[in-house]
């Protein structure tokens, strides 16, 4: 994650759940099939359940991972990231 002026503001707990998430979508974008993954790529990068995960990936896109698919499926590896 490429560190910016605006990034280096926020809290050390701020900065992780960023990191975090984008580490989950750099791997999601490279899976084969988004949908099939989801769960499990979200443990592997630090979610210890799926509640953490939905509530994360709404706090930074404004949707759920379902919404987001749902409103998008012929781009599903498109995921437009909030502030």
């Amino acid at each position: 994650m490429a560190m910016n002026g605006s990034s280096s503001n926020m809290n050390p707990l701020a900065q992780f759940k960023k990191y975090q998430f984008y580490h989950f979508l750099s791997h999601w974008r490279s899976s084969p099939s988004p949908v099939l993954v989801l769960a499990e790529l979200a443990l592997e990068c630090g979610y210890y359940d799926r509640a953490h995960f939905i509530c994360e990936f709404k706090e930074f896109c404004g949707l759920t991972p379902v919404d987001h698919l749902n409103q998008a499926p012929e781009y599903p590896n498109f995921v437009p990231v909030l502030a």
